[in-house]
């Protein structure tokens, strides 16, 4: 399991940060969030799945950074 820390909401999408990448979406009808992590483009199932909570979200936005 790699770090992972809060985010930022800004900005959207994926995004190489000095700690490692931070991914944020607009989701501002969604309860909760998962970020699924692959191997590879061809893979069917990711290696990891991470389940954002309410510390992840900034009003529509949900966000995380990957170490």
């Amino acid at each position: 399991m790699r770090k992972v820390n809060v985010g930022s909401a800004w900005p959207l999408g994926s995004a190489v940060t000095p700690d490692g990448v931070n991914f944020s979406l607009a989701a501002p009808h969604a309860k909760n969030v998962e970020l699924l992590i692959f191997e590879s483009e061809e893979d069917d199932y990711p290696i990891e799945t991470i389940s954002l909570d309410q510390k992840n979200r900034s009003g529509d936005y949900w966000h995380i950074e990957l170490e």
